[in-house]
């Protein structure tokens, strides 16, 4: 009785600590990362009403239930990204919860069972990195868990309460994601397995599942009549080796990653014979429905995201579909733990093997889950075009976005209307699909806010163009890769230009930062609201101690009255991480404490000193006034054939620091057609983290890239090419001068050929 008793205060105390950890990990860095574009719709979804989000939604690829609960849940948290994305941390949390009721509710061999599971998936970064997103994946994930949790209670007791909780649980599970249609036929499958095992009473037993499984679609029945005649049909399908399906499920379960999944590959198998041996030595029978329900439903999955036209909307293969599965995962896990402890002997044996499973498994989501946040900070996306927006646009005016094809992240920070130019359109002379015509008409001014994918759509400028033709005042604003263009149609509207609106026109926030956190080697962007009497009027904007500034930017005030001013510098990337005191000095008045910026070191985190000796030497500058060059680069892997893949490695340097933000891509094009890709990728250098802008002169960037090969065959082999643009107006950065001060006849580098095994 005592050994009871103290297993059970240990237990208590596990599952305590399990929540704490969990709740404290998901919190971590919750608001760090931007918004989204899925994240983007769901909060613009949640800012409509219940009617809105139903339409919406009855056309879409998702129920409708996350939204309207998450529509709730930001009129008390706000819409900030930790905001937003905190239902998830608690859905997450519950879900940890759950997960240890459901493990014991098996009636392991061991108390430590439950426990283990709940560590598992609290540490799990899978589920923590579903757990900081907002979207309805961890809600998934807990109504799973229930669920199953309601269906084995009914199999020992059949009650009326159990039932019409399983009925909600489970009816909330398909109004919340289409893909737990599953879950009722791995329940299914269960019963009938629990019914054959019953000595009596099988038909009582098959006719109350059945009357379940008729409430619960009768509950959904109502949405699909509404909705399946409003589902739009496409596809997004792409090919995937099953074999490669179960290695990144089992990846994801084991380790949290999706990428670079052959690296894992000795931690997953020695995850999968842990769990299997385990559970073996457990009652199998007891953890048939967890096997179930880890089993069948991503078989589903693959067979949806593989088979043509297998649905409406047939998806490609996406970690997060298989996301409400990995608390099972946890269970057999702990199970597997507690087995070891219980079933094992000597005693000496299970305690070695014991704590040898838990620490392994732990230990394993404990490093991974580490390097989760690993350079994740908020950068400056429509933070400042919406900033402009909020202070100057005027009843009137029109918004247009250039193109549409990353709406929701833009409506996230606009909330005002706006019409978009369709990114899959025609752009020629007349300004192709947007009819800009009707625009200007009904403006009395037009703002053009125009992002990466308007170079791709529109590299000759032909709607900024054809606005520019007509406008009689025209002013831009320039944020990283982003502008925004003001095109003036009423000449009366030219005396109000500067005038600010709104909330704006009190003045208040006098300085308005739109990220109050950033790395170390970034731009940094800043406003303030002007109130001079007269033009000609300095600001002055100061970064750390006014006497010895961190940072030091000045602008000039352009004209009397209410004037949004705005700044912009590159924060050193020597500088160290802490809070900086932000100050606004204006001639004839007291410096002013305008609040408090905070600094992430690390801008030279990626930095080396010098080209590695394996590397192969190439010394060749891009755009000689730039001062950029690639010192060498290292073909790190060529699997040349159709579906396979390139790794390569560029180091970069500089001569000088680059005011600039350039974007490198990597063309792979078959030897006899130079001009057609065969595989391609673009990106700000080192994923996203060392931007040309935060480039130290002398330091040598290594940056990375894998660059997967479409399934057109190549008969010689490959040619990989290598250049940089500017990703707001697409033009590439050139010429291309080698070590010989030779120019190379066009705007990229042939860097290197790979023949076909």
């Amino acid at each position: 009785m005592l050994r009871i008793a103290r297993d059970t205060r240990a237990a208590q105390a596990l599952i305590l600590f399990a929540l704490l950890l969990a709740f404290a990990i998901r919190l971590n860095l919750l608001g760090d990362s931007n918004i989204w574009w899925d994240e983007g719709l769901a909060v613009w979804l949640g800012r409509q009403s219940i009617a809105q989000v139903a339409a919406w939604t009855a056309a879409d690829v998702h129920p409708p239930l996350y939204f309207w609960l998450l529509g709730g849940w930001q009129r008390l948290a706000g819409e900030t990204e930790f905001g937003a994305r905190a239902l998830s941390v608690m859905l997450g949390v519950l879900t940890v919860a759950a997960t240890y009721a459901f493990a014991k509710k098996l009636r392991p061999a061991s108390w430590l069972a439950p426990s283990a599971a709940a560590l598992i998936l609290a540490t799990s970064r899978f589920h923590v990195w579903w757990s900081q997103e907002a979207r309805m994946y961890a809600m998934a994930g807990l109504l799973v868990v229930l669920s199953l949790f309601l269906t084995l209670m009914l199999s020992r007791r059949f009650s009326w309460p159990r039932a019409l909780a399983y009925v909600a649980v489970t009816a909330a599970a398909l109004w919340t994601l289409y893909l737990l249609a599953f879950l009722l036929v791995v329940e299914g499958v269960f019963w009938l397995v629990h019914v054959s095992r019953a000595r009596t009473g099988r038909l009582l037993a098959l006719g109350r599942w059945a009357g379940l499984q008729m409430a619960v679609l009768l509950t959904i029945a109502p949405w699909l009549l509404f909705a399946v005649p409003q589902l739009k049909a496409w596809s997004v399908q792409t090919a995937f080796d099953p074999a490669l399906f179960v290695q990144l499920y089992a990846t994801l379960l084991s380790v949290g990653a999706s990428t670079d999944i052959a690296q894992y590959a000795p931690i997953t198998v020695l995850a999968a014979i842990m769990v299997v041996t385990g559970t073996v030595l457990a009652r199998p029978r007891a953890l048939l429905l967890p096997w179930l329900a880890l089993l069948l439903p991503p078989l589903a999955v693959l067979a949806l995201t593989i088979l043509p036209r297998s649905f409406g909307y047939s998806p490609r293969v996406e970690a997060r579909y298989l996301v409400p599965y990995a608390p099972v995962y946890a269970v057999l896990a702990g199970w597997a733990i507690g087995a070891f402890a219980a079933r094992i002997r000597p005693l000496a044996v299970a305690a070695t093997a014991t704590v040898l499973a838990l620490a392994f498994l732990l230990g394993v989501n404990v490093l991974s889950v580490r390097d989760y946040g690993a350079g994740r900070v908020l950068s400056d996306d429509y933070r400042s075009a919406a900033i402009v927006l909020r202070a100057l646009v005027r009843p009137g005016d029109s918004v247009i976005v250039h193109t549409d094809q990353p709406w929701p992240v833009f409506a996230y920070h606009w909330p005002g209307e706006w019409v978009g130019v369709p990114h899959q359109g025609r752009i020629g002379d007349d300004g192709g699909d947007l009819q800009p015509g009707r625009v200007w008409e009904r403006s009395d001014a037009v703002w053009l806010v125009v992002n990466e994918d308007a170079s791709r759509l529109d590299p000759g400028r032909q709607i900024e163009k054809w606005f520019e033709a007509r406008a009689v005042a025209r002013r831009e604003w320039r944020f990283g890769d982003g502008r925004v263009l003001l095109y003036v149609r009423a000449p009366e509207r030219i005396a109000g230009l500067d005038a600010l609106s709104g909330p704006f026109a009190s003045g208040t926030p006098r300085v308005i930062l739109p990220l109050t956190q950033v790395k170390a080697g970034s731009v940094l962007g800043a406003f303030v609201l002007s109130r001079a009497a007269s033009p000609g009027h300095t600001l002055t904007f100061l970064v750390g101690d006014p006497g010895a500034p961190l940072l030091r930017l000045a602008a000039s005030v352009t004209g009397p009255g209410g004037q949004l001013v705005s700044f912009s510098g590159r924060i050193p990337a020597e500088a160290v991480s802490g809070r900086y005191a932000i100050t606004l000095w204006e001639p004839g008045r007291a410096d002013t404490r305008a609040g408090e910026l905070r600094i992430e070191a690390g801008g030279r985190m990626d930095g080396i000193a010098a080209l590695p000796p394996e590397a192969i030497r190439a010394d060749v500058t891009f755009g000689p006034a730039s001062g950029v060059r690639l010192l060498g680069y290292a073909l790190e892997s060529a699997d040349a054939r159709p579906g396979g893949r390139v790794g390569l490695t560029l180091y970069w340097t500089t001569g000088a620091e680059v005011p600039q933000s350039y974007k490198v891509f990597v063309h792979v094009a078959p030897a006899d057609g130079e001009d057609t890709l065969r595989g391609q990728s673009d990106s700000v250098p080192v994923q996203g983290r060392r931007p040309t802008s935060s480039w130290a002169p002398g330091e040598v960037i290594p940056d990375r890239y894998d660059i997967v090969l479409d399934t057109t065959p190549a008969a010689w082999g490959y040619v990989v090419f290598v250049g940089m643009y500017d990703g707001v107006t697409g033009a590439r950065l050139g010429p291309v001068v080698g070590p010989d001060r030779g120019i190379a006849p066009a705007d990229r580098l042939r860097l290197v050929e790979i023949p076909v095994r």
